[in-house]
C-alpha cells in the first residue's frame, strides 16, 4: 500500500489506474470476498483520500469504494436491488457480510493500536466516553449538535464547555473543540471571543488546567482548513498561542505532571514540549513561515539544558503532526531551530522526519537544504535514506482532514451522520460496538443501500426510500 501511494503520489493517474484494477479483485474465486485486497484497497484509498482535497480525487475514490464494497459484500450492480435470490443464498451472504464487518473492525482496531504517541486518540481514551455517567451524558447530548457549523448559541454554552473539559475526557474534549472548529470556519471573529473565554479560564491555575492548548487549536485548523498564507489573517491567534505556550513553558514538568494526573486517560501525546507546536502552525499562518521567536527560545532553552527528550518530544509529536497533515514546508523550518543540535538520539529523529518530508516534496527539499545550509551529514543521510513510513503512518493525521471535509463541514447528511454516531456512542456498551456499528453504517452509505442491519433510526436507513 505504501509504495502504491508514493506511486499516486508521482502519477496520481497511474496511482488510480493501480487502485481501480485492484478493486476489480476484491472478490475472489466463487465470487466470495479476498479480504486481503479489500483491507489493501482499503487501507489506500484513505491515505489518498486524507492527502487530496481535489474533488474529482474524491469522486473517483467513492465510485472505487463503492464498487469494491458492493463485490465483498455480494451485491450486485445498484441497478440489481430488486433481483429475487433463494433463502439459502441470502443466509450465505449475510454470514459474508457479518465476517467482513468483523475483518475491517479488527483492522481498525489493529490500526488505533498501532498509532504512536503523537497520535491524540487511542482505543483507551475513545472507550473511555462510553464510560460517562448518566448526567454527563445527559449534557453532552446537548453540545452535540453544536457541531454543526450553522446550529446558533455557541457562546452562550461557555459554562457548559468548561464543564465538559474539567472531565478529562478525550471524546467529549473534541466535541466541544470541533464545535468551536466548525463554528471558526463559518465566522471566526464570532467565535474567537469564545475560545479567549475558554483559555482564560483555563490559565487562572498554576500550573494551567491540562485542556488549555485544546480551545487554542480551533482557530489554528480553522485557518489551515482555509488555507495558510492568507491576505488577513487575525493576529488573535498568533497572542493566544503565545499565552497557552508561555503558561505551560514556564514550567513544563509541573503542567504535565498535573494533566496526567487529572485526566481519568492520560493523553499519549501530552508532553513537556505540548503547545510548540501551536506557536508553530500559528506563525506559518500569519506570515507563511515558521519564525517563532517564542518557539526558538523555548527550543534553545532546552538545547542549553541539554533536555534530549524535550527535544525529541518536540520533533516525535509536534513536528510529526505538521508532516501528517500535509503542510511540509512548515514542519521543514520547525526542524531547523534544532538542525544544529549534534545529539544523535534528537539528530536520527530530525533525519527520519525530513526522510518523510522528502518523500512528498521531492523536487522542492534539495533547493530548502541549499537555502538554509543544513549540516552536510544531514542531507546526504536525508537524500540517501530509503522511505521511513509505514501504513499507520500514512493513516493517523491525514484522517483529520476527512473527517472534516466529510462529516464536520461537508454535506448536511453527513454532519447529521457524525452526530447520530455520537449520539449512539453513549448508548453503547463498549468501544468495539461503536466501532462496529461505525463500519456498518459508512459501509452501507458508500455501497448506496442498507445492506447490513444498524438500528432503525440510521440515517442509512433512508436510502431505502431515496
Amino acid at each position: 500500500a505504501q509504495h502504491t501511494f508514493y506511486l499516486w503520489k508521482r502519477d496520481p493517474e497511474k496511482g488510480m489506474l493501480v487502485l481501480d484494477g485492484l478493486s476489480n479483485r476484491a472478490a475472489g474465486p466463487l465470487r466470495l470476498p479476498d479480504l486481503g485486497a479489500a483491507e489493501f484497497i482499503l487501507a489506500l484509498s484513505g491515505a489518498i483520500l486524507g492527502q487530496t482535497r481535489d474533488a474529482e480525487t474524491s469522486s473517483r475514490l467513492l465510485a472505487i469504494g463503492r464498487k469494491t464494497l458492493r463485490q465483498v459484500l455480494l451485491l450486485g450492480d445498484p441497478g440489481s436491488r430488486g433481483t429475487a435470490i433463494r433463502r439459502w443464498q441470502r443466509v450465505v451472504a449475510s454470514f459474508v457480510r457479518e465476517q467482513v464487518v468483523d475483518f475491517i473492525l479488527s483492522f481498525t482496531m489493529r490500526m488505533l493500536s498501532g498509532w504512536s504517541s503523537h497520535a491524540w486518540a487511542s482505543l483507551d481514551t475513545m472507550g473511555h466516553f462510553l464510560k460517562l455517567s448518566i448526567d454527563q451524558k445527559e449534557l453532552l447530548r446537548t453540545l452535540i449538535p453544536l457541531l454543526m457549523p450553522d446550529t446558533p448559541g455557541v457562546n452562550n454554552r461557555v459554562l457548559d464547555m468548561l464543564i465538559v473539559e474539567e472531565w478529562g475526557d478525550a471524546i467529549s474534549q473534541i466535541v466541544v473543540e470541533f464545535s468551536l472548529l466548525s463554528h471558526s470556519v463559518n465566522d471566526l471573529p464570532g467565535t474567537l471571543p469564545v475560545v479567549e473565554q475558554l483559555i482564560a479560564k483555563a490559565l487562572q491555575t498554576h500550573p494551567p488546567r491540562f485542556w488549555v492548548y485544546g480551545p487554542a487549536w480551533a482557530p489554528v485548523w480553522a485557518c489551515l482548513a482555509r488555507g495558510p498564507k492568507q491576505e488577513h489573517p487575525d493576529p488573535t491567534i498568533e497572542y493566544l498561542a503565545i499565552k497557552v505556550a508561555s503558561a505551560i513553558q514556564e514550567d513544563p514538568n509541573d503542567w504535565l505532571e498535573a494533566a496526567r494526573k487529572a485526566r481519568p486517560v492520560p493523553i499519549p501525546s501530552d508532553s513537556r514540549a505540548s503547545s510548540l507546536g501551536l506557536l508553530a502552525w500559528s506563525s506559518y499562518i500569519l506570515r507563511g513561515h515558521v519564525d517563532s521567536p517564542e518557539l526558538r527560545k523555548y527550543l534553545d532553552r532546552a538545547k542549553a539544558a541539554k533536555d534530549v527528550d524535550y527535544l525529541i518530544s518536540y520533533v516525535c509529536n509536534e513536528v510529526t503532526v505538521m508532516i501528517e497533515s500535509g503542510f511540509h514546508q512548515a514542519a521543514f523550518e520547525a526542524l531547523l531551530p534544532i538542525a544544529d543540535y549534534e545529539d544523535q538520539r534528537v539528530r536520527e529523529a530530525l533525519i527520519e522526519r525530513l526522510v518523510r518530508i522528502r518523500q512528498y516534496e521531492p523536487e522542492k527539499i534539495e533547493d530548502w537544504f541549499l537555502e538554509h545550509e543544513l549540516p552536510q551529514e544531514i542531507t546526504q543521510r536525508v537524500l540517501a535514506y530509503p522511505p521511513s513510513e509505514g501504513l499507520n503512518d500514512l493513516l493517523t493525521y491525514q484522517l483529520l482532514w476527512i473527517l472534516y471535509d466529510l462529516f464536520l463541514w461537508g454535506p448536511k447528511f453527513l454532519q447529521a451522520e457524525l452526530q447520530w454516531l455520537l449520539f449512539k456512542a453513549l448508548e453503547l456498551p463498549n468501544i468495539r460496538e461503536w466501532l462496529k456499528l461505525i463500519i456498518k453504517e459508512l459501509f452501507n452509505l458508500i455501497a448506496g443501500e442498507p445492506v447490513l442491519k444498524v438500528p432503525a433510526d440510521a440515517p442509512s436507513r433512508q436510502l431505502s426510500k431515496v
